[in-house]
């Protein structure tokens, strides 16, 4: 592909004899008996003999005075395109870079011949016509990718060498602006050299930088702990040589569905190198519509006035121009809002992109929602063990600070504290927070904990807790996760609600 490339760009036109016929390629296979003993210096003279600047030049067997193919054919694609498909009949996917000398000015005439002269030379020697030939034709099919200095260059021409620093700045201005079309260029010509070349060409690539975009709203959780099995299970669903495409994380409010993706996200951003991390709530349809439009904004994707900012970001994670890239869907916990089953809405669920080079991640709190979304590839979560809860409460409490230190070796006061808590994660986080701001004890907690009416236990659990690792405590107290949880069975199951209010005066822990 790149030889070619090179190869085809080395044209010239005959001079004088016939200024409007087809150019002279110098090819490297080229066996004609009229350029038999053509050198490179002089094929480098013949394609480089602008008019006006450089002389003419005789090159081959019949004597015929050669310029450069400026005339008709500044932009080349045309041709490299054609020679292309002669050269690999057989090939699956070409590409094409044009690197242009920046936009040149609108063609106007006035009453003047000078005025005619330069529009027809103008009208010759422009490269756009071909340039919306091609975006006509391959449109969004990655392959014609053309970069311009469109702005700044009008009225730098080929004899202006010493406006070298202008034409340096407007340029180094222009990549500044165009970074995401360059990374996308490089993104599909190197995926397009690992596919044909293998081995060597896949060396190649890793050698090239590839930048990544991250979207995670959260910091990286420095008191995550445990959860290990599931971890690595959700590692090896998502990137192993056998990986699904999509994966939900099914668990009650409160035991960690978000924590373990925050996790599982920033080990992608730091770990697997090329991937881009995305991470989107499904609270709500108005929710999800904002992030996607902000970060559409983000990744600088341009749409037209009045187009569905959910498409738009579908569109451009289908066409596969982001590279690799993991999303988390986190709160999908309403079936009507990722996929409603009347009438003809639609749902989060419709907006979401399908890639071979995409995976997602759907957490949720109940199993119907998972399977709707994830087919078989759904991991459950339960309450944390008691040695992980108990190392939670431990590692929760400010390092290095003596004033648990006691509290924290009663354990019958702390087994005690996370029997209350059902070793729920967002429990314990909460009530830590609560005994770090009030510097309350563990003893302490316990007892207002256990004396404290249903009605107050949310404001006990929401104080102190402001945690840059999670959401808004307003849709974070673990006691309103259960009571949502517990509406939510209430109006689609009132005898499940019996069911699970007699086995609350048996064993609490041991409701699902």
């Amino acid at each position: 592909m790149v030889e070619v490339t090179l190869e085809l760009e080395k044209k010239a036109f005959p001079l004088v004899d016939n200024v409007d016929a087809l150019p002279t390629l110098f090819q490297t296979d080229d066996t004609s008996a009229s350029l038999e003993g053509c050198t490179k210096w002089q094929v480098a003279r013949a394609t480089s003999a602008a008019t006006t600047f450089f002389k003419p030049i005789h090159v081959d067997r019949d004597d015929i005075e050669l310029i450069d193919a400026g005339f008709g054919y500044n932009n080349p694609c045309e041709i490299i395109i054609t020679e292309a498909r002669a050269q690999f009949p057989n090939g699956k996917k070409m590409q094409v870079l044009s690197i242009v000398t920046g936009l040149g000015d609108v063609v106007s005439i006035d009453d003047t011949r000078k005025s005619i002269l330069k529009a027809l030379k103008c009208m010759v020697t422009t490269s756009r016509k071909v340039d919306f030939r091609l975006v006509e034709y391959y449109g969004d099919e990655g392959v014609h990718y053309r970069f311009n200095v469109d702005r700044g260059l009008d009225d730098v021409t080929l004899s202006d060498w010493e406006k070298s620093s202008k034409i340096s700045a407007h340029t180094r201005n222009y990549l500044e602006e165009n970074k995401r079309a360059i990374k996308t260029f490089i993104h599909c010509l190197t995926q397009h050299i690992e596919a044909n070349h293998g081995t060597n060409a896949a060396e190649f690539s890793q050698e090239l930088t590839v930048t990544t975009t991250h979207w995670i709203p959260f910091l990286e959780n420095p008191d995550f702990i445990g959860r290990t099995v599931i971890v690595d299970k959700l590692k090896q669903r998502l990137f192993d040589t056998n990986s699904r495409r999509k994966v939900a994380l099914v668990g009650l409010g409160g035991a960690g569905k978000t924590q373990i993706a925050l996790h599982l996200a920033h080990w992608v951003r730091e770990k697997r190198k090329g991937w881009s991390v995305f991470w989107l709530p499904a609270f709500s349809m108005a929710g999800f519509e904002q992030e996607c439009a902000k970060l559409v904004k983000n990744l600088d994707i341009q749409y037209s006035e009045g187009e569905d900012v959910k498409e738009v970001f579908q569109r451009y994670f289908n066409s596969g121009r982001i590279g690799k890239w993991f999303l988390i869907v986190d709160n999908a916990d309403d079936l009507e809002i990722p996929k409603p089953s009347e009438g003809t809405a639609k749902g989060i669920f419709d907006f979401l992109p399908n890639h071979v080079d995409g995976r997602i991640l759907f957490t949720t709190r109940f199993m119907r929602v998972a399977v709707v979304t994830a087919k078989n590839e759904v991991v459950k979560i339960s309450e944390l063990d008691f040695e992980e809860a108990s190392e939670l409460l431990k590692t929760s409490l400010i390092k290095d600070d003596g004033f648990w230190a006691e509290d924290l070796r009663d354990e019958q006061t702390v087994a005690k504290l996370l029997d209350d808590l059902t070793c729920l994660p967002l429990a314990i986080a909460q009530a830590t927070a609560h005994m770090k701001t009030n510097q309350t004890s563990v003893k302490d907690y316990l007892q207002i904990f256990e004396h404290t009416d249903e009605e107050n236990v949310i404001e006990l659990l929401e104080q102190g807790h402001d945690d840059e690792t999670c959401y808004d405590k307003s849709q974070s107290a673990v006691a309103t996760t259960w009571i949502a949880s517990f509406n939510c069975i209430h109006s689609s199951d009132p005898t499940a609600v019996g069911v699970l209010s007699f086995m609350s005066t048996i064993e609490p822990i041991a409701i699902p």
